[in-house]
């Protein structure tokens, strides 16, 4: 086997009362590898780097070749491994300030971190774009081109009363024009706050950045598996006052000048 195979990074790696080591805490489903050598540990952590059948066998001095081969054959056949590959970071930050920093710090090394006045929606074909803005709320224009292009995005800001994450938005879903349609029926003084509310700096506070990039590294992960976010025409959101966690969900309206120009474009 010349392959590269490495073990999965979601599931835990055990030591057993009887020597053997069990991988995942999945109850149902847990793989015992018994009579596991010493240092077996390190081995099976040194396979989440990505290593062929010889570089497994040898990766810690004195382990059974034997051993390495079965567990390899064990933990392929249950779906343990998966094909190693160069990562390529899923995902395009455009945005500036706090937010997109602490994201950008917490996302896959390499994951391009792009100002807004420099971004076109042309740009890093196939990636979810994460808006983060450093105002409480995004410029329109950057999320207008965005829906009118076609390129899924998820929004990621803070206002001084709350942190917010999402909407994710794709061409099926509502989009931040359809949400600003919604709050415009609600209050009908919302496009005068918002014009204020894109141009005015935030300076979130700490706990909010962190959250907000703990959250927007789930939701591209879940997005990067095929998986529809929880934040697919929602938004999350915490508060600063006390800490509690609430969500909206939009929908999309039929009058979206956005989506009307995308489905123009696409046609």
């Amino acid at each position: 086997m010349t392959s590269r195979l490495r073990l999965r990074p979601d599931v835990s790696i055990l030591r057993l009362p009887d020597g053997g080591i069990q991988i995942g805490l999945d109850v149902e489903t847990p793989v015992v590898l018994p009579d596991a050598p010493p240092h077996a540990e390190a081995a099976l952590m040194g396979l989440r780097r990505g290593l062929t059948a010889h570089e497994f066998a040898d990766v810690v001095p004195g382990l059974p070749h034997s051993w390495a081969r079965i567990t390899l054959a064990t933990l392929t056949h249950q779906g343990l491994t998966t094909p190693w590959h160069h990562d390529q970071p899923s995902a395009v930050i455009v945005g500036s300030g706090a937010v997109a920093d602490a994201v950008a710090a917490t996302l896959e090394p390499g994951t391009p971190l792009v100002a807004p006045h420099s971004w076109r929606p042309e740009s890093h074909p196939g990636k979810l774009v994460l808006v983060c803005p450093e105002t409480p709320e995004p410029d329109r224009v950057l999320t207008r081109e965005l829906t009118i292009s076609g390129r899924t995005h998820l929004v990621l800001h803070a206002e001084p009363e709350r942190a917010i994450v999402g909407p994710l938005v794709t061409p099926d879903s509502a989009c931040l024009t359809c949400t600003d349609l919604i709050r415009r029926d609600l209050d009908p003084a919302w496009p005068h706050l918002l014009l204020q509310l894109c141009r005015t700096t935030a300076v979130p506070h700490p706990s909010q950045t962190a959250w907000i990039a703990g959250m927007a590294a789930a939701q591209v992960r879940a997005w990067s598996a095929g998986f529809v976010p929880d934040t697919w025409g929602t938004t999350i959101e915490l508060s600063r006052a006390d800490g509690s966690l609430g969500t909206r969900s939009w929908a999309r309206r039929l009058d979206c000048a956005a989506h009307a120009a995308a489905h123009r474009c696409a046609a």
